[in-house]
């Protein structure tokens, strides 16, 4: 045990000897060149994110509804309350659903595509349904609008959702009644 505490003192030493032998103006330099680099594409992202949310926001605006907003900036609103029990991580849920962008533009839809089936957090359905999932139960009927960083990104969808959009849920919760997934 003694030794082991030694030759953890000698690292702390000789890790802080070399901190202080070196140069601060190269250190400083190459701190600053890190910054500058990372700087501006996170201010970009910021505010293409603030620029998303205050579109997001608009929205909801324009229809009256009442959201809530969750520290992801997921938003949802329980419009009919099921009698169903509180889902779970690991359950496997049947959503009957309409999506649409927030330009009104038709998506995808249970009666057309079939319903989404997943397994909450074990699958890999988009974030922002896993996310959602954890807020409500068996039956209920919610919208939710889901910001593009919690859906499918800046890649999009490769169909229908190009990069950067975020998506209108109008949602039914089920529970899976066939179990075809694993």
């Amino acid at each position: 045990m003694r030794i082991v505490g030694i030759i953890l003192l000698l690292f702390l030493f000789f890790g802080y000897a070399c901190k202080e032998s070196a140069p601060s103006g190269e250190i400083a330099k190459v701190e600053t060149k890190e910054k500058q680099v990372g700087t501006p594409l996170e201010r970009g992202n910021q505010k293409m994110i603030l620029l998303e949310a205050e579109e997001i926001e608009l929205f909801i605006q324009r229809y009256g509804w009442d959201m809530i907003k969750t520290g992801t900036g997921l938003r949802y609103q329980v419009t009919k309350k099921g009698s169903g029990e509180t889902i779970q991580e690991g359950d496997e849920v049947s959503l009957e659903y309409q999506s649409m962008l927030l330009n009104g533009d038709s998506l995808y839809s249970s009666k057309q595509d079939g319903p989404i089936i997943f397994k909450v957090n074990k699958s890999d359905a988009i974030t922002g349904l896993h996310e959602a999932m954890t807020y409500l139960r068996y039956g209920d009927q919610v919208r939710l609008i889901v910001p593009s960083y919690l859906a499918y990104g800046i890649a999009g969808d490769g169909y229908k959702v190009t990069g950067q959009q975020s998506i209108v849920y109008f949602i039914t919760v089920n529970k899976n009644k066939s179990n075809n997934l694993n």
